[in-house]
Formats: C-alpha cells, sequence, structure tokens
C-alpha cells in the first residue's frame, strides 16, 4: 500500500507425511504507523524434521506452540543487544511433550511475556530423567535484570546423543548438580552459583567428586569468591588425588 502498510494470513497450513503432521496458522502484517506484527499458533504430531530438512537432527516432535509479537519500525530483524529486545512487545509460549530427538526423550515449556516493558522467561527443559530450569526477566533497567537456572541431570551419559561431537564431550557421563544465578547486565554482571558433579568424565577431565561454588560482581560490594574442590581428578595426564582451591577477594 501506499502508506508502507501490509497484511499476510495464512489461516490454515498443513503439512502431512505419513502419520507425521505439522499444522497451524500464521499472520503478519505492518501498519501505516510502521508497527509489526507477528502472531502464529498450531502443534505437531509425530512430526519429523528430516524429510522436510535432510540435515536436520533425527527427531519425533508432539507439541504445540502460540505466539504474538508486536516490534517497532526500528528494530533489527535480529535484535543483538537488551535493549533491542525491549522494544519488543507480546507473548510467547512453546511446549513439547512425549517428543524424541537422535532417540532421547525430550519434554519442553517454554514461556515468555512482555506485553509490559520487560519480559519475563520461564523454561523448564526434561531429556532422559535430567532436568534444567531457567527463569528470569530482561527489565528496563538494567541493574533488574535476573537470571536463575537450577540443574539436576543424574544421568549425562544419556544426552550424549543431543551433544555435537566435540572433544571436550567425548565420552560425557556422571551426574551434575547445582544452581547458577546473574543480577545485572553485562559488563555490570553480578553471578553466584554451586555446581556439583560426580563420578564425572568429559572429554579428557575425569572427576571422582567436583564442587564449584562461586560469587563475583563488578564492584567491591560483590568481590570474586571461588572455592574449588575434587578428589580423583585427571585432565589428560595430570592427575590429583584430592585438589582445593580458594580465591578471595
Amino acid at each position: 500500500q501506499a502508506n508502507g502498510a501490509w497484511s499476510l494470513d495464512a489461516s490454515a497450513l498443513d503439512a502431512r507425511l505419513g502419520a507425521s503432521r505439522w499444522r497451524g496458522s500464521v499472520t503478519a502484517g505492518r501498519n501505516g504507523a510502521g508497527t509489526l506484527r507477528l502472531a502464529s499458533q498450531g502443534q505437531a504430531e509425530a512430526f519429523e524434521l528430516t524429510p522436510w530438512w535432510p540435515a536436520a537432527p533425527r527427531a519425533r516432535l508432539n507439541g504445540r506452540w502460540q505466539l504474538d509479537l508486536q516490534a517497532p519500525p526500528t528494530l533489527r530483524v535480529l535484535p543483538r543487544e537488551a535493549s533491542a529486545w525491549l522494544a519488543l512487545r507480546g507473548k510467547a509460549q512453546i511446549e513439547l511433550a512425549d517428543s524424541l530427538v537422535n532417540g532421547v526423550p525430550l519434554t519442553i515449556d517454554f514461556s515468555a511475556e512482555g506485553e509490559r516493558p520487560g519480559w519475563r522467561v520461564q523454561a523448564d527443559a526434561r531429556a532422559a530423567g535430567n532436568r534444567m530450569q531457567l527463569s528470569g526477566q530482561v527489565a528496563p533497567r538494567a541493574d533488574e535484570d535476573r537470571w536463575r537456572a537450577d540443574i539436576d541431570a543424574p544421568a549425562l551419559a544419556a544426552l550424549r546423543p543431543l551433544l555435537p561431537a566435540q572433544p571436550a564431550t567425548a565420552g560425557l557421563d556422571g551426574a551434575l548438580q547445582g544452581q547458577v544465578q546473574t543480577r545485572g547486565r553485562w559488563p555490570l554482571l553480578r553471578t553466584s552459583g554451586t555446581l556439583r558433579a560426580t563420578a564425572l568424565r568429559a572429554g579428557a577431565l575425569s572427576a571422582g567428586k567436583l564442587m564449584a561454588q562461586w560469587q563475583a560482581g563488578p564492584d567491591r560490594d560483590a568481590p570474586l569468591n571461588l572455592t574449588l574442590e575434587g578428589e580423583q581428578l585427571r585432565q589428560g595426564e595430570m592427575a590429583f588425588a584430592s585438589l582445593r582451591a580458594a580465591v578471595d577477594g
């Protein structure tokens, strides 16, 4: 149109191949003021990626999605900074259940809400008995950003099919638990956390027990504090029956 407005409405998308099915709708548009909008919803039933995308991982997906986003005319197609993401408004939800990726059972529940200034994010991912939860917010003020990740992974070996072939993760095995928190936004970022691993193996690294605990920040109110403890540690040709290291200040 003369004022630059346009619209696209695909309300009955349906892709099938055998028992695999993907169906949904997409609407997109730009109004006379330049505001962009994208809305979509749908579901996947035993949907396999490789017939449509040969390079994709072997997967069978069951789930649904719903999103509604609005963006100002100045927003980049792929924002790189948190301040740019704050210009977006809307909400999104993605759920995967009873799905397989490279033979690994996978469940994901993700939601993001940004109808008011800022974005609040919740995610819960489970794969072969391992679980990771993420919650946080990108706030209008950088010092109000908050993120927390909780990890409970008692069966790391079961995750191998999901990982790219890299020397650092070859032969992944053991268990990992812990939590990581951040406050603020880079470079003025504060972080703290605890990670505990048992019977760990990842590439050339192995440990009977390994624990790391830390806190750090950009100013004297959050000085660096790091504790590292381990037993039966090996990195390549280096081996330690036990190890304890601490940094304070």
